[in-house]
């Protein structure tokens, strides 16, 4: 076998090794199949990253996203514990171009409730002289951190794939007896300024089997999921941003399974959870915000 002969050998069994590694490390890490990993316990991420405490706001890469040939949306923070795809127009410089006419603004809002603490809206960070910040600010995470009653929050966001963003909740006891924390995590849906055949109105409906909403265009575009690996203690859906903001505060177990909005919108579909935290320990838990064709 001549020089060149092995070098093409060569390179065709590499090829060969290169797409058998990446279908394995595909279906192990991102089989559409199976259901999102529940952590047990916290995750360690890059001990390089320099310790500090950053701006809480910013943006996840989207790597699927290009502002011609796929506008698969900007992954933007949302104040003061959100992020979401911007798929519609915005005040700054995300360019014009050809668009796609499927355009909306979806949101994966958390609400965190301490004792007779609500942290809803940025204000209440501020009323409640609380500091808000980033612990870790890349490209692929950004996290919301604070403290309030001796319990440490940690809300990390990332995108493990195109169509789904997720936050991973981490949570700290630091007092010497149980305490119970009110995690209300909510999908808030909007339509965008151009409207296309079947935009007219949003809808929103609980999934008692799934135990989670499922919210989509009257007719034509984007279906959303909302989930975790907790189960809900109660959920609501309402196209009225001070109802929302009343259900997230109240803190009771009344549900509402469906609700429906004519027009742009905002829908608000929200899913609470009570989590109890034995002294001095930790939990984790997963919530998700996927997407798909209608």
């Amino acid at each position: 076998m001549s020089v060149s002969e092995r070098k093409n050998h060569l390179k065709i069994v590499f090829f060969v090794c290169s797409v058998t590694l990446l279908g394995l490390l595909s279906y192990l890490c991102y089989g559409q199949d199976q259901s999102p990993p529940v952590p047990d316990r916290f995750v360690a991420l890059a001990s390089a990253f320099p310790a500090n405490t950053y701006t809480p706001h910013g943006y996840i890469d989207n790597p699927y996203h290009s502002m011609v040939f796929n506008r698969s949306g900007v992954i933007r923070s949302f104040p003061p514990l959100g992020f979401g795809w911007w798929r519609a127009e915005f005040k700054g410089n995300y360019g014009g171009g050809v668009r796609d006419h499927v355009n909306y603004i979806s949101i994966l809002q958390m609400s965190v409730i301490i004792g007779a603490k609500g942290f809803v809206r940025t204000d209440d960070f501020t009323r409640l002289e609380t500091d808000l910040h980033s612990a870790y600010h890349s490209k692929h995470v950004v996290s919301y951190d604070w403290s309030s009653d001796s319990v440490t929050v940690s809300l990390k966001y990332f995108l493990p794939r195109e169509h789904t963003l997720a936050c991973l909740v981490e949570l700290t006891n630091a007092a010497n007896r149980h305490q119970e924390v009110i995690l209300d995590a909510t999908h808030a849906y909007a339509i965008g300024d151009t409207k296309w055949w079947g935009s007219d109105g949003l809808t929103a409906k609980y999934s008692v089997d799934e135990a989670a909403h499922i919210s989509k265009v009257w007719a034509y575009g984007d279906v959303f999921v909302l989930g975790s690996n907790l189960r809900s203690v109660a959920h609501t859906a309402t196209d009225r941003e001070a109802g929302w903001e009343d259900w997230i505060r109240n803190t009771s177990s009344a549900s509402l399974d469906a609700a429906s909005a004519r027009g742009r919108g905002p829908l608000w579909a929200a899913q609470r959870y009570r989590l109890d935290l034995p002294p001095g320990l930790q939990r984790s838990s997963l919530v998700i915000l996927a997407r798909g064709k209608n």
